[in-house]
């Protein structure tokens, strides 16, 4: 009685524990997506949410698919009327806090797709941060 009484006080305290997603250190990964793609598409955007749980926060500095030439880390701004899409060395990940890659935002190009992405398809990807190190990660197409 004591151990359930702690397990589900432990959980309760720290619903973290109990997430489906990767982690890495104090980071986890919210389920990565992708659209799909057509024949002649050069490049295709993956998006999830990484949170820092506890930790001291740390830097998503580059990432890798097998699908891909490379992937960039990109992010859109406005400039006034304007959408431009800027390519960044690496993206912050705050103490505590959230980076959400989505659409017209933050986000991770896979650039020189190396074939079409299907729905239903996984993308993997490897994500590499400063502290936490590589993290392996699939993104699903829809």
């Amino acid at each position: 009685m004591r151990r359930s009484s702690f397990l589900l006080l432990f959980a309760l305290a720290c619903p973290w524990a109990l997430a489906d997603g990767p982690r890495a250190g104090n980071l986890e990964l919210g389920p990565a997506w992708s659209r799909a793609s057509t024949w002649d598409a050069t490049a295709r955007e993956v998006y999830l949410d990484i949170h820092d749980r506890g930790g001291d926060g740390d830097r998503l500095s580059g990432a890798s698919s097998p699908l891909a030439w490379r992937v960039d880390l990109q992010t859109t701004v406005r400039i006034g009327e304007a959408r431009r899409v800027m390519t960044l060395v690496s993206f912050g990940i705050p103490a505590g806090g959230t980076l959400a890659l989505k659409p017209e935002g933050s986000h991770l190009t896979l650039v020189g797709l190396r074939q079409p992405v299907t729905p239903g398809q996984r993308i993997p990807l490897i994500l590499r941060f400063e502290k936490a190190g590589e993290v392996r990660v699939e993104a699903t197409a829809q």
